[in-house]
């Protein structure tokens, strides 16, 4: 993510900052968009970058209701090991696809 904060940027961290977002919720919501960004960059040849904190704003409800969606299908604990085990898989997904992606463009840039 290469991006320079405008204003709406500012607006929008305030916004999550005054609902009082939980910070593993932005991470995730972070990490799924910027996992998005490169898997299509690999499948489509386009190398653009994230250029502002905007971007995540849709992200946000989605990764709410992938939440409430394991919540309400196994419920308890067995939520928390979904969930907890779907994050993960995004986090390695991200681990191994970043570097190639990243390899990527940087070979498109030279």
């Amino acid at each position: 993510m290469a991006c320079a904060f405008g204003e709406a940027d500012y607006g929008f961290a305030h916004s999550l900052y005054v609902k009082d977002r939980p910070r593993e919720l932005i991470e995730r919501v972070i990490l799924l968009g910027c996992l998005r960004r490169i898997i299509s960059g690999l499948n489509s040849n386009a190398h653009s970058l994230i250029l502002d904190f905007l971007y995540f704003e849709n992200v946000i409800s989605e990764v709410e209701h992938a939440d409430a969606y394991f919540r309400e299908k196994f419920g308890g604990p067995a939520f928390e090991r979904v969930s907890a085990g779907y994050w993960i898989h995004v986090r390695k997904k991200y681990s191994q696809l970043g570097p190639l992606w990243l390899r990527r463009l940087t070979a498109c840039r030279h």
